[in-house]
């Protein structure tokens, strides 16, 4: 058995605000920092081998925390990025419910048919994902990995590991500095849940 932990980054200012930031380089706040240093101390006692991150800076800031106290060895995989949202990137969701309320339903009711200017499409980034869990699951058989990520990613990987259609996308919800693992066997996902505080190992 091997796990995977998924994390999704500690706050942001934006997150906060209910903002999209997608592809953005959006940095943790004073709140996102303390929250990763909380997940360092949970995190330490595990038997984790490697970190794996996100490119963008709250994902590698998240990352770099954790993994400070045991010198995890930390890789940047490009597809684990966030979704790009396109011309809703910046906005506050209230807006886009104000502006472009037929659209945002769409993408809160059928969101892998949702096509918006210069945005990448949710199929595209399910394929990402899809594609990042194949090749990581080549690499637990010896030892438990912690992929740091976002809210639309990690929700796709999730998506991917248990068979869902991309579409089922917000059955996976994923807070900040909140956890969930994939456990693994001979390089097949067996099972996965959310993790609570008391519940690490």
């Amino acid at each position: 058995m091997a796990n995977i932990y998924l994390l999704r980054h500690g706050e942001t200012d934006w997150n906060r605000e209910h903002r999209l930031q997608g592809n953005l380089d959006v940095y943790l706040n004073k709140a996102g920092l303390g929250q990763a240093s909380a997940l360092a101390r949970r995190l330490e006692n595990l038997p984790i081998q490697a970190v794996f991150t996100s490119p963008l800076g709250r994902a590698r800031q998240t990352a770099a925390i954790v993994s400070a106290k045991r010198k995890w060895p930390v890789d940047i995989i490009d597809d684990l990025r966030e979704i790009d949202h396109g011309v809703w990137t910046g906005m506050r969701l209230k807006t886009i419910m104000q502006r472009h309320p037929s659209q945002f339903s769409v993408w809160q009711f059928d969101p892998d048919r949702l096509f918006l200017e210069r945005a990448e499409q949710l199929r595209e980034a399910y394929r990402r994902a899809a594609r990042f869990l194949s090749w990581i699951l080549k690499r637990v058989p010896n030892g438990d990995v912690l992929v740091v990520g976002h809210g639309v990613i990690n929700s796709l990987l999730l998506c991917a590991a248990t068979g869902r259609k991309v579409g089922r996308i917000w059955e996976f919800p994923q807070a900040n500095a909140s956890l969930a693992v994939l456990r693994t066997h001979r390089r097949t996902i067996v099972s996965a849940e959310y993790l609570k505080d008391e519940a690490i190992n």
